[in-house]
């Protein structure tokens, strides 16, 4: 096998480019005693920026030898400016940040009395050099405040709109339902509407208004790359309620009705839900705060479709009672015949008395107030 950046005998024109990364020696870590610490850590960001491009192919694109190439990247010495802001160019990084480093290298080296790893090609006016790396140093600090204000401003706009939504939080009351997807609403639905805040891109519902767990778990998972904050986090979180869900779906169980008329899906991931429910609000509060010019959406935290409180239930219920009790003291008042009494007492059953028996059997498996 030939030197790096050479062609391989026998090797087609057609595969050079394929097969470089293979023909390139490997380029381990520059691990090597006696040198400087800085000037090796600024090598190795050079090299991982080179990555699989061969020496030689990077010497031809900017004019240079092969060994200024590879000698820029070996950490022995500090190559010139003109040198690496060429390989920096060439391998697509930020000439402005790459010069940045490579000034603080230098002044290093000059401080530290190691004038012999300095570039002989270059006249360093270490004062003129001390004072540029002081102004991008305030610089980047006034960044760096810029940015811890703006999270800051973005947290105050968001915290009401999540501590709106964490009243939906799900909570440990065991569901029942036809199947998993509907006795798993009470996340599902959280979690939507947890998403809607940040990106509020609509996710598609079915005919119920129901939700898809899986779509909503692909959303969830992409929350960290809204602005490159914890991004591994909110990919753990979400396959991991992803796994339990398909668990969820393999281990149900089915409680037969004593009238033989079916079954419904037994819930036993309530306390799990809950959990769950709550690390995405944690993860939330830390992490993916939306840009302060984006449309946050406060409708996003609206009452959960197929998920509300006991008391929905209980308020409808007594809605119900309410209304038949102002019915029957108009006819009271009215005085109308015995057979009209007849007539709204079967009506009653059929308008009052069964949609709050209904209503009432919902409460012990509704989420929590």
């Amino acid at each position: 096998m030939s030197g790096d950046g050479e062609v391989a005998a026998g090797a087609k024109p057609s595969d050079e480019g394929t097969t470089r990364a293979k023909r390139g020696r490997p380029r381990k870590r520059l691990d090597r005693a006696g040198l400087d610490p800085k000037l090796r850590a600024f090598a190795d960001e050079l090299r991982l920026l080179v990555g699989e491009r061969s020496y030689g192919e990077v010497a031809n694109e900017i004019f240079q030898s092969r060994e200024t190439v590879a000698s820029a990247c070996r950490g022995e010495s500090l190559k010139s400016r003109a040198v690496v802001t060429a390989i920096v160019k060439c391998c697509g990084g930020d000439v402005e940040e790459w010069d940045f480093k490579w000034g603080a290298v230098a002044l290093h080296l000059a401080d530290a009395g190691l004038h012999r790893l300095l570039p002989r090609d270059d006249l360093l006016d270490l004062a003129a050099l001390r004072e540029a790396l002081k102004e991008k140093e305030v610089l980047l600090r006034a960044l760096e405040r810029t940015e811890l204000e703006h999270l800051r401003d973005a947290a105050a706009k968001v915290e009401p709109l999540l501590d709106k939504l964490d009243e939906d939080l799900p909570t440990t009351t065991e569901k029942n339902g036809r199947d998993a997807a509907e006795c798993w609403g009470d996340l599902t639905d959280y979690l939507r509407r947890l998403v809607l805040i940040f990106d509020p891109a609509p996710i598609p519902t079915n005919s119920r208004g129901h939700a898809d767990l899986t779509v909503v778990l692909d959303r969830l998972a992409g929350l960290g790359r809204l602005n490159g904050v914890k991004e591994n986090e909110w990919e753990a979180l979400a396959t991991q309620i992803r796994s339990s869900y398909e668990l969820a779906n393999h281990s149900k169980w089915w409680v037969v009705n004593s009238d033989g008329m079916g079954g419904v899906y037994g819930d036993e991931f309530a306390r799990y839900r809950a959990q769950a429910g709550r690390a995405a609000s944690d993860l939330a509060r830390v992490s993916s705060y939306p840009d302060l010019d984006a449309a946050v959406i406060p409708a996003a935290v609206m009452s959960p479709l197929y998920d509300p409180p006991r008391r929905t239930y209980i308020d409808s219920a007594i809605a119900f009672v309410v209304l038949g009790v102002l019915v029957t003291l108009v006819l009271a008042c009215v005085g109308v015949s015995a057979h009209a009494w007849k007539v709204w007492g079967l009506l009653a059953l059929a308008v009052v008395v069964v949609p709050v028996v209904g209503l009432l059997a919902c409460v012990p498996h509704a989420r929590r107030d």
